[in-house]
């Protein structure tokens, strides 16, 4: 049995799926840009007022998650532990979670969060940490 090329190279381009947020973080912007499949489990942080994007959290990393067009899901509240099939692509500056499916396993306590000043929390060495700064707000984009 013979397997068309296309099909091939379509599995060598993405590799092996993204199985956690560690990994996801871990990306370079080249993988990224190959939208690889995810499959992996985190407890949700924060949940968008209309619901249209979630943050995920899974031990001391954290990403940005939205559905996929079309994918109406299960409201999901902050602490639920989610396994979430998909995929990663880029998203602006930042990496997103494309959920196309999502499985409620239960709920966790929220995880706690690092504490950083904001000098460090600048640092690309915080990127998709959950972490909390104190500060002054000095200007709100809508």
């Amino acid at each position: 049995m013979s397997v068309p090329l296309w099909f091939c190279l379509a599995a060598a381009a993405t590799g092996e799926p993204v199985d956690s947020l560690r990994t996801l973080r871990m990306l370079t912007r080249e993988k990224v840009g190959m939208k690889p499949a995810a499959h992996l489990e985190a407890t949700v942080t924060m949940v968008s007022a209309g619901g249209s994007f979630v943050s995920l959290r899974n031990g001391e990393y954290e990403a940005r998650a939205q559905a996929a067009p079309g994918y109406e899901m299960d409201p999901l509240s902050v602490g639920d532990r989610v396994r979430i099939d998909g995929h990663v692509e880029p998203c602006g500056a930042d990496v997103c979670l494309i959920m196309k499916r999502v499985l409620g396993i239960n709920a966790d306590a929220v995880p706690e969060v690092a504490i950083a000043d904001l000098i460090r929390y600048s640092n690309a060495a915080n990127a998709g940490r959950h972490v909390r700064v104190r500060g002054i707000v000095t200007l709100v984009l809508n």
